[in-house]
């Protein structure tokens, strides 16, 4: 089974609706974001092979997801998934601290 990591070298966080994710949350792997004209958000990657370590073949779409259905995006950390350039998001602390709080349980 391919790992996330092999369809690009960023970890990315898109904050979409409710009905495409019960948290209001999508974490994707890709090399690039890009926006179509209408608003819709692109995700592409290449492959990455194990054995020659190397990102290899065409740039392909990995996601979109439709205008009006995401919020924001950003290049989240791997370890979290906080916003790896932002230094204070009051709202997305909390969050995590909600969700930290729902797995104590």
């Amino acid at each position: 089974m391919r790992e996330p990591y092999n369809y690009g070298q960023m970890y990315w966080c898109v904050k979409v609706t409710e009905d495409l994710s019960e948290n209001g949350d999508i974490y994707v792997n890709a090399d690039r974001v890009s926006y179509s004209p209408n608003g819709d958000v692109i995700f592409k990657g290449t492959f990455y092979n194990k054995e020659t370590k190397k990102y290899e073949g065409e740039e392909q779409v990995r996601l979109i997801i439709a205008s009006g259905k995401w919020d924001a995006v950003y290049s989240a950390s791997c370890i979290d998934g906080h916003a790896i350039a932002v230094d204070h998001w009051k709202g997305e602390i909390v969050n995590w601290t909600s969700a930290i709080n729902v797995m104590q349980k």
